[in-house]
């Protein structure tokens, strides 16, 4: 059985569906009397189920080693801004251990149950007591990975890179001397190597190797004394914080595998991973404790709730903004088709992400694609509405998968039909966009070695031929077709414009950032957005007008935008704006007590 935020010692069972798992947890509560201060109401993830409210994460558990204390990283106080907690496994109020406003993740308790190590966002992977204290820095990798602690309690296997030029590996750092020993020797193009998990007797290390800027990941283990790694998965999928079960047979993973992020174990000897059906919700990490004489086993996971929604404003005779695309999903990308009737967006409401195409109301939503895998996203309409180009990473099970397969651009027609793969190369392309006559697609890729515009011809098998040389991230042709709008970075701020037959490039706009700008026949709409503030901070809504190159607020946003795809979208009269708004995400603990 599973509680959310209220442990309770109650049988594991498989077969039960969840409103009948959540009554039950709520009963224990009842009967047990014990419930933390802050206790919520169970959720469930299907969007045929109501959830409860939530709005803080409560993430990356770990048990001390005894089972009766649970370490978690929580942004309760501020949003955005986790500190390390401890608190008890059968139940009380958590204690904070850290408070100096930097945010920290990954806690990892030591096997003697005296100290606590963890990982800030921007300083490095630090020590503290498990019951208080000073801080001590053992390393300078500030990566968001998880650490993981040798069985003597004498060094911690740890993410690091020594530029940032290269890839992460896997180093072994000795509390004692901070000597360093590399485990893993990631080859180039690649992210490296991420989430070290070392086996209950110190001989088997774990660790997710990333490729490059895919959102591609697989499993790998290999001896902690030296040795080749061993390859367990072959997706190409996103993995996240692998653990070994207290057997020492299995590694449970995270991984979208099968669309949403779920719990996955698998044989350390390698074999198909099976997936933890009662897990409900994204769930990104989990960890074990063995209890007393019985080894009893205590599992603690925590799960997700996404629910982003594309809403809308008119422009022209004011009023509140209005959802148009709601549903207990992620819905990304809008996108209004140039007539103004149609408009496409990326969902993951079929499990994986795809194009979808609706009315501009939202309303009679049709799913376009059919990958049932990987990432789908960008949608992005011709001229003349008769086509979508988009951007997929969607190689999940090829033989010959290798750290350059990435994203590509493909087109499909906005009525149905099989997509076109329109690039080919190794290298990473995503953002595309139709020139005005709708012969070509402008796009991302880091074919040279840098982040650069392209475009390449409608007609399949056409070359790509590279059209900036500064850097770019995102363009799109003026109304007329005379000038080629981008940006420069995915964080850069700065809008830039060239001619499209070739040219100097000139700046144009300050404030301008990707995923949140869009051409209109008038002027650019952008959301002047700051990725440092609050995540719930007024947003201004600007107009830069072609004519008066003057620049003027046209309307506001009061929630959180999400930056995760392209959010941001008008029409191409003005008269309407649509975003990605996040309307519900948070992260709650669960317990598993007698896991099996």
């Amino acid at each position: 059985m599973r509680t959310n935020l209220t442990w309770s010692a109650v049988p594991e069972s498989r077969g039960a569906r969840w409103p009948i798992l959540a009554a039950a947890a709520m009963l224990v509560i009842l009967v047990a009397g014990v419930a933390w201060y802050f206790l919520r109401r169970p959720f469930a993830a299907s969007a045929e189920l109501p959830r409860a409210a939530v709005t803080t994460y409560e993430i990356s558990p770990s048990f001390s080693p005894d089972g009766k204390r649970v370490a978690f990283a929580w942004d309760g106080d501020q949003p955005g801004k986790y500190d390390i907690y401890v608190r008890p496994a059968t139940g009380g109020a958590p204690v904070r251990l850290t408070t100096d406003g930097e945010s920290k993740s990954n806690p990892a308790w030591s096997p003697d149950g005296n100290q606590i190590a963890f990982v800030k966002r921007n300083s490095g992977v630090f020590l503290i007591p498990s019951l208080g204290g000073a801080e001590r820095k053992v390393s300078d990798s500030s990566l968001q990975s998880s650490i993981a602690w040798m069985p003597d309690g004498k060094s911690l296997a740890v993410a690091e890179r020594t530029s940032d030029q290269e890839p992460h590996r896997v180093v072994l750092v000795s509390l004692a001397s901070g000597a360093r020993r590399g485990l893993t020797a990631p080859p180039p193009g690649t992210l490296g190597d991420h989430d070290p998990a070392i086996s209950l007797d110190g001989k088997t290390l774990c660790f997710v190797r990333w490729l490059a800027g895919s959102g591609a990941s697989d499993l790998y283990v290999m001896p902690v004394v030296g040795g080749e790694p061993r390859r367990l998965t072959s997706d190409g999928v996103w993995i996240y914080s692998p653990v070994w079960m207290p057997d020492g047979r299995e590694i449970m993973f995270s991984s979208n595998r099968s669309g949403g992020q779920n719990l996955w174990r698998i044989p350390a000897a390698g074999g198909k991973p099976k997936r933890l059906d009662f897990a409900q919700g994204e769930v990104r990490s989990a960890a074990f404790a063995t209890l007393g004489p019985d080894k009893s086993v205590r599992m603690a996971y925590s799960t997700s709730v996404f629910d982003d929604n594309v809403w809308r404003l008119d422009l022209t005779h004011g009023g509140k903004p209005k959802p148009v695309v709601a549903s207990m999903a992620r819905d990304w990308s809008p996108q209004i088709s140039p007539d103004g009737n149609r408009m496409a967006f990326s969902s993951d409401r079929s499990g994986s992400f795809e194009i979808w195409v609706s009315r501009a109301d939202g309303s009679h939503p049709v799913q376009l694609t059919s990958f049932g895998a990987g990432v789908v996203e960008s949608p992005r309409w011709s001229p003349d509405g008769k086509r979508i180009a988009f951007a997929a990473l969607i190689e999940r099970n090829a033989a010959n998968f290798t750290p350059k397969i990435n994203r590509h651009v493909y087109v499909v027609e906005s009525d149905g039909g099989i997509p076109r793969r329109l690039t080919s190369d190794r290298a990473e392309e995503a953002r595309p966009s139709f020139s005005q006559d709708g012969r070509w697609i402008y796009f991302r890729s880091d074919h040279s070695g840098t982040q650069q515009i392209w475009k390449v011809s409608t007609d399949s098998g056409a070359t790509p031929i590279q059209v900036t040389s500064t850097g770019g991230f995102e363009a799109f042709e003026s109304p007329e077709g005379r000038l080629l709008y981008f940006t420069k970075g995915r964080t850069q701020a700065g809008l830039w414009s060239m001619p499209t037959g070739g040219g100097a490039e000139s700046a144009v706009v300050d404030g301008v950032r990707s995923s949140f700008w869009a051409v209109a026949n008038d002027g650019i709409y952008f959301v002047d957005y700051n990725p440092d503030a609050s995540r719930t901070a007024h947003k201004s809504v600007k107009f830069f007008s072609f004519e008066t190159r003057k620049i003027k607020q046209v309307a506001s946003i009061d929630k959180e935008i999400s930056n995760a795809s392209p959010a941001f979208s008008v029409t191409r009269d003005g008269r309407s704006i649509l975003w990605t708004q996040i309307d519900q995400r948070g992260a709650q603990l669960i317990l598993v007590e007698n896991f099996r």
